[in-house]
């Protein structure tokens, strides 16, 4: 039973983190177009720019409160637990060359040999 109890709490936090994180790249790609395509560079690039926009959005977050990130803006829950999705989504979505995209993988598809070696 205790194992039951401990994959429930690990699954939440790892829905809660994944939810986190996709609200900071929603509001990131709402505000900055180089997270609204896919960026073309080296990986090395990539990780430094993604590192230092982190870094300008938790800054933003901080000094410009409600004018970087307006009341609604985010995710947030109902009174049942129900997710309400945030306006960045419609900001993302209007962009035709959203690099926001579903990522799951069809039914029966297996992740690539790479991919399982890592995990």
């Amino acid at each position: 039973m205790k194992e039951v109890e401990e994959n429930a709490i690990f699954n939440y936090r790892l829905s809660r983190a994944r939810r986190v994180i996709e609200n900071a790249f929603g509001i990131m790609a709402s505000r900055w177009r180089i997270f609204r395509s896919p960026i073309l560079a080296k990986v090395e690039t990539v990780e430094k720019i993604i590192k230092a926009a982190v870094c300008l959005h938790n800054y933003l977050r901080q000094t410009e409160g409600v004018l970087y990130c307006p009341t609604g803006f985010v995710d947030s829950y109902d009174s049942s637990g129900k997710i309400l999705p945030g306006h960045w989504r419609s900001v993302v979505k209007d962009d035709n060359r959203s690099a926001h995209c579903d990522l799951s993988l069809p039914r029966g598809s297996r992740s690539s040999s790479s991919a399982m070696q890592v995990r």
